[in-house]
């Protein structure tokens, strides 16, 4: 899709019904919606590469969380979607909040996966050979710093970050891996821009009104919350008082915990992925 700024790429999995606009996390691209598609193949999913990502990777700052709401709402207009389902996960989340508030007639229901209420800090990544940054988003960060000989590499790389609970041998995943990637072999670069990533983040934890956002949806609002956040037993991105707080303040707001899966599993495992499809379903049927 053309913007001022430049060509932002779309991603679609046609189906039936009411379509789903989805919004991928901060370092991520449209594949990540690839398993909930999978699960739900008669769901009609619209996802974009946000920019600094994927096949937007060229699309220049700004960046931050107001930016992709208007980028959104332009595919939208593009693509002449006048009510949708609006699904985010993790940052995309708080791009879905941000909005559900600047054009409430616009959307019929929204899915968050895990993300969109505030949430704190992500643990840090474990230190590895190639970066001995430990703050938290590193590992995202690192992978703009250097370069993959082979597709495996980075898996590799992946796995041992975010990816920690993730099926290595996920033809899906591969498949993500691959887009990932740029250039030619044995230096590949990841279509990541770092500057991105840090305004991003920077809004979703610091900058953005996001709890206000939160606090003023008016729709229909199903919650999916990992039980961990990176790895067996690391704390969730949003603990049980977080979310029966959000029940208290939303009577539209239902919520539900996936267990066995982490922040990354939630979406992009198989297990966590039927349980996005499910919510999209309902979502989709009304």
């Amino acid at each position: 899709m053309k913007t001022p700024a430049g060509l932002l790429m779309v991603g679609e999995w046609v189906g039936q019904g009411t379509p789903v606009v989805a919004i991928h996390g901060v370092s991520s691209t449209h594949l990540l919606w690839q398993w909930a598609a999978a699960a739900a193949p008669n769901v009609h999913i619209v996802a974009p590469d946000l920019r600094g990502r994927g096949s937007s990777v060229d699309v220049p700052g700004p960046y931050g969380l107001a930016t992709h709401r208007d980028d959104v709402l332009a595919v939208m207009d593009s693509l002449g979607l006048d009510k949708v389902v609006l699904a985010g996960m993790s940052m995309g989340g708080f791009v879905a909040t941000a909005l559900a508030n600047s054009a409430p007639d616009r959307f019929s229901q929204i899915v968050l996966v895990d993300g969109g209420p505030p949430m704190s800090l992500p643990p840090s990544p474990a230190k590895t050979e190639e970066s001995a940054d430990d703050s938290p988003l590193a590992d995202r960060l690192e992978r703009t710093q250097r370069t993959f000989a082979r597709v495996e590499d980075y898996r590799r790389s992946f796995i041992g970050g975010v990816g920690a609970m993730l099926d290595p041998d996920d033809p899906l995943l591969t498949d993500y891996l691959r887009y990932d990637l740029a250039g030619q072999a044995p230096e590949l670069e990841v279509r990541l821009e770092s500057e991105a990533v840090r305004q991003d983040a920077a809004d979703v934890f610091a900058n953005a009104p996001v709890e206000k956002w939160m606090a003023a949806l008016h729709h229909p609002v199903t919650l999916l919350h990992a039980q961990w956040s990176i790895g067996i037993d690391s704390a969730p991105a949003y603990p049980q008082p977080v979310v029966d707080e959000w029940l208290q303040r939303l009577p539209l707001l239902r919520a539900r915990l996936v267990p066995g899966v982490d922040h990354a599993g939630i979406v992009m495992s198989a297990g966590g992925a039927r349980e996005v499809a499910a919510e999209l379903n309902r979502a989709v049927a009304g």
